[in-house]
């Protein structure tokens, strides 16, 4: 049975353990470390809920009710909650879906505008800046675009997490989206 309660917090907390973790350099910045540690850190707190997760670069398990598959669906990782196994299950819901870039900001941005129109609980945002200035205004000019937004949507809670790696801490930015129908 899926746990109770927003996965925020453990998330938040898990994400801030990785800049403690052997490789973490801040004069150095490789991106393609953290996609997949970032992957596997969500996959966990997930799988752990009884979700069945999906994302490339995971080990693939089959334990009922949830399933870790290596494969992408949609988003870079997504929580789907299923009743029932294989053709006969129903699609419940997507208690959460991320995006993880680590490249350029149009990029980042490009990855964030497939969040918005997610249907979604907790959507996910995760990127990298300089200083914590820097992630500071990332963070303002994402909010901007989901207020922005003209599209149908229902309300989400939103987690933006950039890495300012010079100053060696997750920026975080936590926002739930105004609800609005068409």
């Amino acid at each position: 049975m899926n746990q109770p309660g927003s996965p925020l917090p453990e998330i938040k907390a898990g994400l801030a353990r990785l800049l403690d973790e052997d490789g973490y350099d801040r004069e150095w910045f490789k991106p393609s470390d953290w996609t997949l540690r970032i992957k596997i850190l969500l996959a966990e707190i997930g799988f752990t809920r009884d979700y069945s997760v999906w994302a490339s670069g995971l080990n693939d398990i089959d334990e009922s009710p949830a399933r870790k598959v290596n494969q992408e669906w949609l988003y870079d990782l997504v929580w789907i909650n299923y009743e029932g196994r294989g053709p006969t299950r129903t699609l419940r819901s997507i208690p959460l879906a991320a995006e993880s870039e680590m490249g350029p900001w149009p990029e980042v941005i490009d990855d964030f505008e497939k969040l918005i129109i997610a249907n979604a609980d907790i959507k996910i945002m995760l990127f990298h800046s300089n200083d914590v200035a820097r992630a500071e205004s990332m963070c303002d000019d994402l909010q901007k675009r989901v207020q922005e937004f003209e599209g149908q949507w229902i309300r989400s809670e939103y987690l933006l997490g950039c890495i300012a790696w010079k100053d060696g801490i997750f920026v975080f930015r936590q926002f739930t989206s105004p609800e609005r129908k068409g």
